[in-house]
């Protein structure tokens, strides 16, 4: 809540009103994440790499301006 300077619980929430989130890296994995990024590891998948980062396939395939049926590769980065 600070990050996006909302210090109200019972703040509402508006539809595309844009949000700042952090993902730490995991300590099982080597994947490489900063606040707005990661990189595509062998085995990763859209819907994967959503679930892990609190959003649905679609979400994480329109920010990044691809379908949820697109491939990604290893070594891609990407927006989350």
């Amino acid at each position: 809540m600070s990050a996006n300077g909302i210090y109200d619980v019972n703040s509402m929430l508006q539809v595309g009103q844009v949000l700042q989130v952090t993902v730490s890296t995991s300590a099982t994995t080597s994947n490489t994440t900063t606040s707005n990024s990661y990189t595509i590891q062998n085995g990763d998948s859209i819907y994967s790499i959503a679930t892990a980062n609190g959003m649905t396939a679609d979400q994480l395939a329109a920010l990044n301006g691809f379908g949820i049926n697109d491939m990604i590769h290893p070594g891609q980065t990407i927006r989350i």
